[in-house]
């Protein structure tokens, strides 16, 4: 019996955890109908191909018993075996029509889902006790109804069926033999077209059912979901703690990389960038980039550092929003670079020389 307490919907985290454990509101009857119509449906769209390869089989039987030759073990399994070819071949799209509708119908219900957890070893399963409950449980009793109800049904259509052909059925007992074959496939016909609606009404009512059972299945106490809220703040808290802590050590780290760089522009007070460049490196890299609070950190310890501060705030802006931290600027800045290079060392220079 459902728990009284557990009167709240359930999250959408519980039903994620369930889906993971490999639960979802599956109906087995929407399964089976789904199937059963694939495989009509192809055994109707290839019944000449089938009969045609069924027709030459036993033909070729035939042939072999009225050639005269002896039937010994080797003609008999190559008979046999030939036989069973032909028919295999025959019912193959059938068959494959069945596997693959059996796999889609179950994704069409629930989505596609890989649950790790339901391959792993469960004893609580394998359990007597619990094994004995679940064949009376609510669940096991709906699953019996329903297979006494289908039975049921299945018997008054063919009931009903057969006692509205009652007079045409009489009258076939001297009829040729193209028309018994005749009468049969329409009344083979008419049953499964009357069997197909009944199960497809029962599809939709039964999978209405197994969603409104598994969502209640699933059902939350306030005191649960009050756990759960506290849990997945406490989780969120600690991600966004460890983000902040990882965005600090970043920043420190690029802060760090400003000392070591060629020179920095700036755009004077918005934004500052710190530029790498020796000979050898293939091209100027970005060590640090900031804008407002962070471009005058940069800017403090570049003068603190003696790395030069240069005002181009078009560069600036360019290197700002075109490059990572990390990367090399593109070719297309290279000119405005090497303007600021070759003043920083004609300044390098005439220090050196005590201008």
């Amino acid at each position: 019996m459902a728990d009284a307490s557990k009167t709240e919907k359930p999250t959408p985290k519980k039903i994620r955890d369930s889906r993971e454990k490999g639960e979802a509101a599956r109906s087995p009857e929407v399964s089976s109908v789904i199937q059963m119509i694939g495989f009509l449906s192809v055994v109707f769209i290839s019944s000449k191909t089938m009969l045609s390869v069924m027709v030459k089989s036993f033909y070729r039987c035939i042939d072999a018993a009225g050639s005269g030759r002896p039937l010994d073990f080797d003609r008999a399994h190559s008979l046999l075996t030939g036989g069973a070819m032909d028919v295999l071949t025959a019912v193959t799209p059938a068959l494959l029509t069945l596997l693959a509708l059996a796999f889609l119908s179950g994704i069409a219900q629930s989505g596609f889902s890989f649950a790790e957890k339901a391959l792993s070893v469960n004893f609580g399963k394998i359990n007597p006790i619990n094994g004995f409950s679940r064949m009376f449980s609510m669940r096991s009793w709906v699953e019996l109804l329903k297979a006494i109800f289908k039975i049921a049904i299945v018997f008054i259509i063919l009931q009903n069926i057969f006692m509205t052909e009652k007079e045409k059925i009489m009258l076939l007992s001297g009829a040729d033999v193209y028309t018994v074959l005749k009468f049969a496939a329409y009344l083979f016909t008419e049953i499964i077209k009357k069997i197909v609606v009944f199960l497809i009404a029962l599809a939709i009512v039964d999978y209405i059912w197994q969603r409104h059972d598994y969502m209640s299945n699933l059902k939350m106490s306030r005191e649960e979901i009050k756990e759960e809220v506290k849990q997945t703040e406490g989780d969120l808290r600690t991600k966004g703690m460890i983000r902040n802590w990882h965005k600090r050590k970043l920043r420190h780290a690029m802060m760090e990389s400003v000392k070591k760089a060629t020179f920095v522009t700036v755009n004077p007070t918005h934004f500052a960038v710190a530029v790498k460049y020796e000979r050898g490196m293939k091209a100027p890299r970005l060590l640090a980039k900031g804008a407002d609070l962070m471009a005058l950190r940069i800017r403090e310890i570049a003068k603190e550092f003696r790395v030069p501060v240069i005002k181009n705030p078009e560069l600036t802006r360019s290197i700002y929003f075109s490059t990572d931290v990390g990367r090399f600027i593109p070719p297309k800045l290279f000119k405005a670079l090497a303007k600021v290079l070759v003043f920083i060392y004609k300044m390098e220079r005439e220090k050196k020389n005590g201008r």
